[in-house]
């Protein structure tokens, strides 16, 4: 989970957050999520939450098929069709598009975990200090990031 910068490098300002999502730790989330094409299929996310905005940034739409019909009915979930591959332009167009002050990023081999979620966003809400947070990925039998 990242606070959302005033400005990110070469992008220029960063457009306004519509009224409602303009309190300072206000806890409105963007959920972002980079993929290919040809994995966007097998993507899971999480429940809507009306604290959440979705956005799934597809690499590579050349090899795109449609999205699944469940995600037409939901409000929440933005898809964004990228030029080529790489997880960094996924990440920066995130940045470009989240429309709240909280961004979380997750991998589209992993099952988002609301709780965990919940647990990231209230943490950051609490420290106004901290531009960023991480989660330990579940299932790693023991092994931790490296310090340092």
């Amino acid at each position: 989970v990242a606070r959302r910068p005033g400005r990110v490098r070469g992008a220029g300002p960063v457009p306004p957050r519509p009224a409602e999502a303009q309190g300072a730790g206000d806890g409105r989330l963007t959920l972002a999520v980079s993929t290919l094409g040809e994995r966007m299929a097998g993507l899971r996310l999480p429940p809507a939450d009306p604290s959440c905005d979705i956005l799934v940034l597809v690499q590579g739409p050349e090899r795109m098929p449609d999205p699944p019909p469940a995600w037409a009915a939901r409000p929440d979930v933005t898809l964004v069709r990228l030029p080529g591959r790489g997880v960094a332009a996924s990440r920066n167009a995130a940045l470009d598009r989240a429309r709240t002050e909280l961004l979380l990023f997750w991998d589209d081999d992993l099952d988002p975990d609301p709780a965990g979620i919940a647990r990231l966003r209230a943490f950051l809400v609490a420290r106004p200090d901290l531009a960023f947070a991480t989660g330990l990925r579940r299932g790693l039998a023991g092994r931790r990031p490296r310090e340092g």
